[in-house]
């Protein structure tokens, strides 16, 4: 290998070249790099929610539920297909094989539920698709309105907010939640349609006909073509008012007007009512594309909330910012950023002490060198700066400069035997160029096997393989490469021959080198004196240590404990469930009375209190709807600025407990509460979890209760068990309605009708859309 490094030495001005070409676009690709807390990773699944307003759970299931199950029978690649149905709502999961191609996936998913409209009732809101992935899951900040003014005033100053931000460089999209879906209410006189002899029906059919809006064709004449288009939309109350439901037998017209009770723009029920710190609000949820930088987007979502400050102000509206990702990104790039500088300044003075100023400094090149080269692999790759990355730079910060240290320390022996100093070059780096390629290898080829690892886990932690490769295998090329140029060229190089080859005084680095050597002797010659007895140590030291992690991983004897991330908590929840057929509205409340207990705790316990009625998300991060149902999610503070009066450690586990015996006391007239930390990291959902599934539903519910009733009961088990659950259906409260057929055929109606009328009478009955001047 000699003839190659004596001509890689001559290439003084392309070596070089390359070095600072290295570090420009390193240097540019480390600016470019998005930063965010962990990397935007799919998870292979796609949430279809579809509502259809006034429905029960059976209703859902029959029109919507069974038909989008059906029409995606023969999507490909698919694992599984979880539905729930709740009232006027349907909620479908699709979990598709680990590393197929989502995106494809997802848009064929998409044609096939569209495909069917047709076939789904014509009151249904549009079907709605989430793909399932960390920053669906992880928003770059949620901006909240809240104030006593009304949801519609709200709603159109968070609209007029949205605006702005969308235009911000890197969001994907801003998600405008809490906003109550406004609707037109016609509310009919039962004793007017009896005296004018106008069935409800009748009414309704006067409605949706004559709320039209079709293309009529083209007609052209000396003018040219022109396009006919019969728009008859209601777009005011007095239209409605003005529709003629018939043509009495005298000529005048009967209208809706003549028969109404009141009709004004109103709202549909809420399914969800969320508040923040115990007020009512709308919520802005910012996602950012897979390329923005959650530390550019925040001041920039900032700064736009303060240009509205003003008008906020005005309007007696507050403005708050909570799950700003930037606190915990600032959190853990302080923490991993630190443990990073304080390793490298550690392998740096151990360095100089026993290689000199110049050798050390010739070493140290490499570290970052070998960093750059990876945020170029890292950019060209569309990776991210997170913490599973830094998390990778802190390991390798160690490793990138032991080839480095091994191929000066031999240059440097060369130049003691007192070889010139292009020779000892040539001769010091052929020498070890194998081995030390070798080693590299080895040490890459140990992380590499983590890329096998399928499906969303997979793809979250291949960022450690690909970060730890890259910088090893830029270090070895600079160690091969640039080094020994460097070695030969860089200031001093006329003096370090002389250096070499005199003799050195006693120093303080001699007799640590001379107590090292002498140590490492006679541990040496030690083993070789007791051959058996070092390796039957070591051969027990293997079995213990592969006995410890066997039952360690099993569960049988947890001596480590196994866990890919600590388990350090930034935030936790509050679930609530009170009796069945509880109002929505009595959950809100409830949820507003345990915020305001809460709240005193600021700033020390927590920043921010964000309720949703109406529903909550359960540790595998599916929502459960009902109205009697609610969460409250409770975002602690930095860990500088934690103060937990009840633990002077600040331990967030012992702070919860806490929590948990405080909130004791909502527990009453059949309301549960349930505080559930969320861990740091992916989202992983229940550590076990057991599908039952089957043709037959009572079989499958009969075999679900009794393994339920099994893991509860059992001795062995029940005591290592938290918060175990299902999602069984709950029995809800339910009126009977009954139709007398004889009574009905009397009158000659049928069931269908009576039955029809009576939904409209409870729940109204959807005849058209209604467009308002703003819309």
């Amino acid at each position: 290998m000699k003839p190659f490094f004596r001509y890689v030495l001559r290439q003084t001005v392309l070596v070089n070249l390359l070095f600072v070409l290295a570090m420009a676009v390193g240097l540019f690709s480390l600016f470019d790099l998005p930063v965010e807390r962990y990397p935007d990773v799919h998870m292979g699944k796609v949430q279809i929610n579809t509502v259809l307003p006034g429905a029960s759970p059976e209703e859902v299931e029959s029109l919507i539920t069974d038909e989008i199950e059906e029409a995606l029978d023969d999507l490909e690649s698919v694992e599984f297909i979880r539905s729930t149905s709740y009232r006027e709502r349907s909620m479908i999961m699709v979990k598709f094989i680990d590393d197929t191609d989502y995106d494809r996936l997802y848009q064929e998913l998409r044609l096939k539920v569209l495909s069917i409209m047709n076939e789904l009732p014509n009151s249904i809101d549009p079907p709605r698709f989430t793909e399932i992935r960390v920053s669906e899951w992880l928003p770059v900040a949620s901006v909240n309105l809240l104030g006593d003014r009304s949801n519609r005033a709200l709603s159109l100053m968070a609209e007029e907010m949205k605006l702005h931000l969308r235009h911000i460089p890197g969001v994907k999209e801003v998600q405008l939640n809490g906003e109550y879906i406004r609707e037109f209410h016609v509310y009919l006189n039962p004793r007017l349609l009896d005296k004018y002899g106008v069935t409800f029906d009748e009414v309704a059919r006067a409605l949706s006909e004559a709320n039209i809006s079709l293309p009529a064709g083209d007609y052209t004449d000396d003018g040219g073509e022109f396009v006919i288009v019969v728009d008859e939309r209601y777009r005011s109350r007095q239209q409605i008012v003005e529709t003629i439901i018939r043509r009495d037998s005298d000529g005048s017209f009967l209208k809706v007007g003549n028969v109404l009770s009141s009709a004004r723009i109103s709202y549909r029920d809420p399914y969800v009512i969320t508040s923040v710190n115990g007020k009512d609000c709308v919520t802005l949820r910012i996602i950012k594309t897979e390329d923005g930088n959650a530390l550019d987007i925040v001041p920039m979502v900032e700064e736009i909330v303060a240009r509205f400050q003003p008008l906020l102000e005005k309007e007696e509206v507050e403005a708050v910012l909570t799950q700003d990702q930037r606190v915990y990104i600032d959190d853990s790039i302080s923490t991993l950023g630190m443990n990073l500088l304080v390793g490298i300044c550690l392998v740096s003075v151990l360095i100089l002490f026993f290689m000199g100023l110049r050798n050390a400094i010739l070493t140290m090149v490499g570290i970052p060198f070998s960093f750059l080269v990876t945020m170029i692999i890292m950019w060209l790759l569309d990776s991210s700066l997170n913490e599973i990355t830094l998390f990778s730079f802190v390991l390798v910060s160690g490793i990138v400069v032991d080839d480095a240290i091994v191929v000066v320390e031999n240059i440097y022996r060369h130049l003691q035997e007192g070889e010139p100093l292009e020779e000892a070059v040539i001769n010091g780096v052929s020498e070890v160029a194998a081995p030390v390629i070798a080693a590299t290898s080895t040490t890459v080829a140990a992380f590499l096997p983590m890329l096998i690892m399928s499906g969303s886990t997979g793809e979250f932690f291949a960022q450690i393989p690909i970060a730890i490769s890259a910088a090893i295998v830029a270090s070895l090329f600079e160690c091969l490469i640039i080094l020994p140029l460097h070695f030969m060229h860089w200031p001093g190089w006329r003096s370090v021959e002389k250096k070499a080859v005199k003799p050195k005084p006693a120093s303080i680095e001699r007799w640590v080198m001379s107590l090292l050597f002498n140590g490492t002797n006679k541990l040496v010659d030690f083993t070789f004196r007791h051959r058996f007895k070092t390796l039957g140590l070591v051969v027990v030291a293997f079995v213990a240590s592969v006995f410890i992690l066997t039952v360690s991983i099993s569960g049988k004897i947890p001596l480590i404990k196994i866990k890919f991330f600590p388990d350090e908590y930034t935030y936790y929840y509050i679930e609530l469930e009170g009796p069945v057929a509880t109002p929505i509205e009595t959950t809100n409340r409830k949820l507003k009375e345990i915020t305001e207990f809460i709240l005193p705790g600021r700033p020390g316990q927590l920043r921010s209190a964000t309720g949703m009625a109406g529903f909550y998300v359960n540790e595998d991060y599916q929502p459960v709807y009902g109205s009697n149902l609610g969460n409250i999610y409770v975002e602690m503070p930095r860990k500088e600025e934690q103060n937990f009066p009840e633990n002077h450690k600040n331990d967030p586990i012992v702070h919860l407990d806490y929590v948990r015996k405080q909130l004791a006391r909502f527990e009453q007239d059949g309301w549960t509460v349930r505080v559930r930390p969320e861990k740091s990291g992916p989202p992983t959902g229940k550590d076990i979890n057991v599908r039952v599934v089957g043709p037959d539903p009572e079989m499958v519910k009969d075999l679900a209760k009794d393994v339920y009733g099994f893991l509860s009961s059992n001795d062995k088990i029940a005591p290592h068990l938290i918060d175990l659950s299902d999602n069984l259906g709950r029995p809800n409260r339910v009126y009977r309605f009954r139709v007398n057929k004889e009574r009905a055929a009397e009158y000659g109606l049928t069931p269908l009708a009576v039955s029809r009328l009576a939904a409209s009478v409870l729940d109204g009955r959807f005849v058209g859309d209604f467009r308002t001047h703003d819309e």
